[in-house]
């Protein structure tokens, strides 16, 4: 039976579930429907520094779906301006580019130059984009990624990541960094920041922190059922294999579930989640 204490914690999560910032399409073009939920975590963060960005319809193409989630540090700065001017800096490059690689490294590239230039000296964000699009015959997922923010997919056959871990946990990245003359030191990245690449975090450059993105390519195929992105309030609570049997009546009850399932698993972080059913 659920005691008194543990009922009271129930419904202050159901109560902040419901004043939480929610987005979601029950009939979409580039996909079936997406819903976002999201949750600031007041019990132990004093602001929202979690941004998203949903565009169905991309480019006023039905074929094309931008979904973006970034995880702001030292303040919400980085990560609002990437809500609000990532997918513009994006689009312009994919009219003068001639591979999807070339358009992401210069997007990305574009934008920590332009904190650089705004003295983001310790203010940063991650930032996961999933770009869908049709070529040919064939539905294309590109994924890219900077930080710990993830997207994986739920499919027949269990749920697969799209994302690369940049955390001093990743053998890959320490020796990168080392190679590159920099410093980690108590897990952190210039003894300062838990991942290893973002965008912004100026002063943290020469310590080997970098803004070049983790690119996928993924041909969607019929039982691709979910993709999933969210921020490490997700991830660092709820493992992935606990994706495999997600339910709900729709994405928005999903996402919504999601950031539930955060909450009663400890997070202590913002958390905000995009769920996409692409077939």
């Amino acid at each position: 039976m659920e005691s008194d204490s543990a009922r009271s914690k129930r419904m202050a999560s159901l109560a902040r579930l419901r004043s939480s910032n929610e987005e979601s399409s029950q009939v979409a073009r580039s996909v079936v429907s997406f819903g976002y939920s999201e949750d600031q975590n007041r019990n132990y963060r004093d602001s929202m520094e979690d941004r998203h960005k949903i565009i169905d319809n991309f480019l006023e193409n039905p074929y094309q779906g931008y979904f973006a989630i970034f995880d702001g540090h030292g303040g919400f700065e980085a990560s609002e301006f990437c809500k609000n001017f990532f997918h513009d800096e994006f689009r312009k490059n994919l009219s003068i580019k001639n591979t999807i690689r070339e358009v992401f490294h210069d997007t990305f590239k574009n934008i920590d130059e332009i904190f650089r230039a705004r003295n983001f000296l310790a203010l940063g964000t991650t930032a996961t984009i999933c770009y869908i699009r049709k070529e040919g015959a064939e539905r294309v997922l590109y994924t890219a990624n900077v930080g710990d923010s993830h997207a994986v997919l739920v499919n027949s056959r269990g749920v697969e990541r799209l994302t690369t871990e940049d955390r001093p946990s990743n053998p890959r990245e320490v020796e990168r960094i080392k190679k590159s003359g920099g410093i980690i030191s108590s897990g952190r990245v210039g003894g300062q920041l838990s991942i290893t690449r973002a965008l912004g975090d100026t002063m943290l450059k020469t310590s080997g922190l970098i803004s070049e993105p983790h690119l996928s390519r993924r041909v969607i195929v019929p039982n691709d059922l979910y993709l999933i992105i969210a921020s490490d309030g997700l991830w660092d609570s709820v493992n992935e294999s606990e994706l495999r049997n997600i339910s709900g009546r729709n994405c928005l009850e999903i996402a919504n579930g999601l950031v539930q399932k955060a909450l009663q698993a400890g997070s202590v972080d913002n958390t905000s989640v995009i769920v996409v059913k692409l077939n």
